[in-house]
């Protein structure tokens, strides 16, 4: 697409373009639409995204139609150059926000915590792949942090129009990367990413003939300014730096909670642990251990935010989360019971004075025992599950070490990835 003329074919094409890439970045979902200063709210703000595969293929033939009338009734138009740059502007723009988004979630390590006991004691063929990949760069903070500083600096690039060539070559190279990890993986942002690689490629196009004159061919290339007059030409940047820090500030208040991906109440600290079930009574009757008795449970672990998990034979389905990093819950988060199927995750009530505790399910009570300590190794456990089955259940308490944790340089230094 040059500065002469336009093609009927390069009008049809760009037009298409146009109002499928305008209609993608309306927010569909009435979620959407809300604002706060809490972290998810403006995450969700960054990243939206189209919703569905589904709604993305409806737009084509939309696009498709709308191209149509519009070359009809707009047949006398020369050239598209002054739309193509405001739609490149806008593009840009919504790439950068993306970059925002997950650029600080990267940075600060939110994305992807230390993997929990309950995982550490997870076979690893229960795991999926996209809870593999997530573990594995939830011990590599260094990594993580890495990619956070490429994408914050994509975004940055972006900003200026003079810079967009490289920050688009960039970021190709890096989305295109992250579409094959989710997609290899498994991961929810197989859709998300590729919508992203559309617009940087399409942001890439532009120059692209110049691009391939300089460096392949090298010989000279003028690029073809194209810039309209536009007074306030700082407050796009302002507004967008604005932005850039409230989400630095959220971002990192939320690191220092360090509770995202977790419950924020906290499970009493005698409690907190590693434990194998060596006695399981249900209605009188004592279980005897087994890998295949789908009613007695084979290890427990309380976990330091208030959520419990429990190992047994019986499987635990786990769907793929709608999106990579979920929402803050006062249950068992999200990214805690999915992409797994060796455990069941409860949320856990603890009352330190009537020593009672409280397992539940999507606010449906599943477990409700009184407890006891005989000493700090052991924990007794009487009382009923949702059946009203009589249960007395004795915990000991294993201070299992862990390779992970282990296998640093030096005592008691952790391992670097």
């Amino acid at each position: 697409m040059t500065a002469n003329k336009w093609t009927l074919a390069q009008q049809v094409l760009f037009r298409c373009c146009f109002i499928f890439f305008i209609l993608s970045l309306l927010p569909v979902i009435p979620q959407q639409y809300s604002f706060s200063m809490d972290f998810t709210d403006i995450l969700m703000m960054a990243t939206y995204r189209p919703p569905s595969l589904p709604i993305l293929l409806y737009m084509l033939p939309v696009s498709a139609i709308g191209a149509i009338i519009w070359i009809v009734t707009d047949k006398d138009r020369p050239d598209m150059n002054m739309l193509y740059y405001w739609l490149r502007v806008i593009l840009r723009y919504r790439l950068a926000l993306a970059f925002v988004g997950y650029g600080f979630v990267y940075f600060f390590h939110i994305h992807s915590p230390y993997p929990s006991i309950s995982h550490m004691n997870t076979n690893y063929g229960e795991f999926t792949r996209w809870k593999i990949f997530s573990m594995t760069l939830g011990v590599a903070p260094g990594y993580s942090c890495f990619l956070g500083i490429v994408q914050l600096t994509i975004a940055l690039l972006l900003l200026f129009r003079k810079l967009t060539l490289p920050a688009v070559i960039i970021a190709v190279i890096f989305l295109g990367n992250v579409f094959l990890s989710n997609w290899a993986y498994e991961g929810a942002d197989v859709l998300y990413s590729a919508y992203l690689l559309c617009i940087a490629s399409f942001l890439l196009v532009y120059d692209l003939r110049e691009f391939h004159t300089l460096f392949s061919l090298q010989r000279p290339a003028a690029l073809r300014p194209v810039i309209p007059s536009f007074k306030w030409k700082w407050a796009p940047r302002s507004i967008f730096l604005l932005f850039f820090l409230i989400c630095a500030y959220t971002s990192y208040s939320t690191y220092r909670e360090g509770t995202y991906q977790f419950p924020h109440t906290s499970t009493p600290t005698g409690l907190t642990g590693f434990y194998d079930v060596s006695t399981f009574r249900i209605n009188g009757r004592e279980l005897p251990y087994s890998l295949t008795d789908t009613i007695r449970w084979e290890n427990v672990v309380f976990e330091k935010w208030a959520t419990v998990s429990i190992r047994s034979p019986q499987q635990n389905t786990s769907p793929t989360p709608e999106y990579a990093v979920p929402d803050v819950l006062e249950s068992p988060s999200s990214y805690e019971q999915t992409g797994n199927n060796g455990r069941r995750y409860y949320s856990l009530q603890a009352d330190t004075t009537a020593h009672t505790i409280v397992m539940q399910q999507q606010q449906n009570k599943v477990y409700v025992f009184r407890y006891h300590q005989p000493d700090s190794n052991r924990i007794v456990l009487s009382g009923f599950n949702q059946r009203q089955d009589s249960l007395l259940i004795i915990l000991r308490k294993i201070n299992k070490r862990y390779l992970l944790e282990e296998a640093g340089t030096g005592k008691n230094n952790p391992a670097k990835l």
